[in-house]
């Protein structure tokens, strides 16, 4: 949307392509239900004529190296699903398997002693000391909001992990590539 409005001046009254690693918008064109995102943008499309062409993925390379921020890529564990599996029933992760990955909460342990705040809540549940809602599974500290099913991992004051924490909730194939609002509400969900 913003090269429209840059090129506006040159595109309003000619056709041309927008060539997308993004397949559905060719069909999503032509749909009657969308989203207000979504429907805004086809608002601001209709004074314009583009022409969508898909190049698959491996093929459109100039749209990957645009769109994937070499700065925030991650090496995500391998991790079988028996592994994981296993490592459950003898209790090496704690209730949320399936959000919080192995290698996070590893990293977030390691870094805690670079956090005050999470210095003092380990030491307040180690002396015994009640904390509401906070507990710690092997080494690892969670926190469990009222409506939270499982206890979501707490993240050490770390630019780092933080950035890795959002890319991971970002840049998952079936997140589908959400916006800003919908990676900040899985973050917090996790």
């Amino acid at each position: 949307m913003h090269a429209l409005l840059v090129w506006r001046v040159y595109l309003l009254d000619l056709p041309f392509t927008v060539e997308t690693d993004h397949k559905s918008i060719e069909t999503s064109l032509t749909q009657k239900t969308t989203n207000r995102r979504v429907a805004r943008w086809f608002n601001e499309l209709a004074e314009f004529h583009p022409q969508f062409k898909w190049i698959p993925g491996d093929s459109n390379q100039v749209s990957d190296a645009v769109s994937r921020n070499p700065l925030f890529e991650h090496k995500a564990a391998q991790v079988s699903l028996n592994e994981l599996i296993e490592a459950a029933r003898n209790r090496e992760i704690v209730a949320s398997i399936q959000t919080t990955s192995v290698t996070l909460a590893h990293s977030a342990k390691q870094l805690y002693s670079t956090d005050m705040r999470v210095q003092e809540l380990l030491q307040s549940i180690s002396s015994g000391k009640e904390v509401p809602r906070y507990s710690v599974n092997n080494g690892v500290l969670y926190y469990q909001a009222r409506d939270d099913v499982n206890p979501r991992l707490v993240v050490p004051d770390n630019e780092d992990l933080k950035n890795r924490v959002i890319c991971e909730n970002h840049d998952v194939v079936m997140a589908g590539h959400p916006g800003y609002f919908k990676t900040y509400l899985g973050v917090q969900k996790k």
